[in-house]
Order: C-alpha cells, then sequence, then structure tokens
C-alpha cells in the first residue's frame, strides 16, 4: 500500500494487508476526528471475502505513520468488482457481484460494530463492474 500526497509530491510506503486479496473496493472514512482508509470484499485467493481492514491514515489533520491494519466486523454479503464509499456518515458497500444479492446496499456502523442493510437497493439493476469515487 502506497500513500501519495499530490500536494508535495511525497510517497510513503503504509503497512502491508493483512489479507492478500484483488477484486475488492477501497475508501476513505472517518470515525470521530480520524481518517481511515478502507479496503473489503473481493477475492482472497479462490474465495470470495467479506472480510473488511482498516488503517487509521490521519488523526486531528496529522499523518499517521506508525498505525496497522485491522479487521473490523466482515460484511453480511461477500462482495467483489462493488462500490464502496460513505453513506451520510458511514461506511458504504453497495452493487458489484455475485449478482444474487448484492444490489443491496449495507453500512457499517462504528458504535455497534457491525454492518446493517439500509432497506435501500442500487436504483438499476444489475451494476457490475464499476468504481467509486469520494469527494
Amino acid at each position: 500500500v502506497i500513500w501519495m500526497n499530490l500536494e508535495k509530491h511525497r510517497m510513503k510506503r503504509m503497512p502491508t494487508l493483512k489479507k492478500k486479496r484483488y477484486a475488492h473496493a477501497a475508501t476513505t472514512f472517518n470515525i470521530e476526528r480520524t481518517v481511515y482508509v478502507a479496503v473489503a470484499g473481493g477475492f482472497h485467493g479462490s474465495s470470495i471475502t467479506s472480510s473488511v481492514e482498516i488503517l487509521p491514515v490521519c488523526d486531528d489533520g496529522d499523518l499517521i505513520t506508525n498505525g496497522d491494519w485491522t479487521e473490523i466486523a466482515p460484511m453480511n454479503l461477500p462482495r467483489y468488482e462493488f462500490g464502496l464509499g460513505v453513506y451520510g456518515t458511514m461506511l458504504a458497500a453497495f452493487g458489484g457481484r455475485p449478482a444474487n444479492s448484492s444490489e443491496h446496499i449495507e453500512i457499517y456502523n462504528p458504535r455497534n460494530k457491525a454492518w446493517q442493510f439500509t432497506g435501500e437497493q442500487m436504483k438499476i439493476k444489475g451494476r457490475r463492474y464499476f468504481d467509486t469515487v469520494v469527494l
């Protein structure tokens, strides 16, 4: 994992994920005053995974350079090639594959330390193979 500061033209190697994975999703999100990078789902070996790892990267505006990846509660649905972003103030997973139930949006509630379904679904069914941008 490489951290890049585009304003200062700097790069820094960050700790390695606990699980090797591909076809996963990643985003940044906040829990209180700490900014985290979250990596979720994808394939671990030949199996679809619902596991989620987070890494603290910034606390009160200061870069955290000695953090390590922590596993949080797994998503309710194993997913790959899906969107991971922020829904309100919570980490959210939506879409992707497998198609049977991935249209259901689920969010991670840091207070309960659990994922829960929102009751919402993707508006356009069958959206696959996409990515998200967090602004």
